[in-house]
């Protein structure tokens, strides 16, 4: 095992944010277990219940098995927590202490976001659900808009394309992985119409770091997309009698 180790289901969602932090890094030293995911089928429900929730610290994904120099294996779990960790192994928490109060803070609202409605949402391609819930008065689009308005209080857009600093750091990352749900499900495999133009109406800086990230990470995005499109042929493949 290597010594992180990132137990998530097998879609993106809260679980890639962590991903997209290596994939940032140029690192892939780690381990990345995907367990079904439950809201799919009834075993993947059954197993996520004896199995998995009962491995997980506080029974929520995503959480990290961290092996320590001396050997042993601790786990880090918590909304923006496993995140930030990582974040910090990786050096994508900015130059100083500020910057890392603020990526702290992007983080933790981003992550928050990523709620099994949406996730669920997004599987069976409920956009006027994630439409209604973007507008500004709704559930995300309030914190969508209090993310906006805090981008622009940090000068975003005036200089730098980045969040924090000259390059990408887990605030930029955390912005785009919740931005992504939202627009293309939890696999990144469809378009939920009309979502992208409250979007860019209500919320364009925002989207303009997701067009940032989305132009950096360009390579491990579309293998990504190359890996979903592969394992929903295998399971097309596993249904036919």
């Amino acid at each position: 095992m290597a010594d992180v180790e990132l137990v998530y289901f097998d879609i993106h969602a809260r679980g890639e944010l962590t991903r997209l932090c290596y994939a940032a890094a140029g690192r892939s030293d780690y381990t990345d277990t995907r367990i079904p995911l439950f809201m799919e089928t009834p075993e993947a429900a059954r197993t996520c219940e004896e199995i998995h929730r009962p491995r997980a610290p506080f029974a929520f994904f995503p959480y990290l098995n961290v092996r320590r120099g001396d050997g042993t294996v601790q786990q880090v779990s918590g909304d923006g927590v496993v995140e930030c960790f990582v974040a910090r192994r990786l050096g994508l928490l900015g130059a100083d202490e500020t910057a890392a109060g603020v990526c702290s803070t992007i983080t933790h609202a981003a992550v928050a976001l990523g709620t099994p409605a949406l996730t669920e949402a997004g599987l069976h391609g409920r956009a006027a659900w994630v439409y209604d819930s973007v507008q500004p008065n709704g559930h995300i689009g309030q914190v969508l808009t209090h993310l906006e308005r805090y981008l622009g209080r940090l000068g975003c857009g005036s200089g730098s394309v980045y969040v924090v600093g000259s390059g990408l750091t887990v605030a930029d990352l955390a912005i785009f992985n919740a931005l992504d749900e939202c627009l293309t499900g939890p696999r990144g495999d469809r378009e939920l119409a009309g979502v992208k133009d409250v979007m860019l109406e209500h919320y364009p800086q925002l989207m303009q770091t997701h067009a940032v990230v989305a132009g950096d990470l360009a390579d491990y995005l579309t293998l990504r997309q190359e890996r979903v499109a592969v394992e929903a042929q295998a399971k097309g493949a596993a249904r036919v009698p």
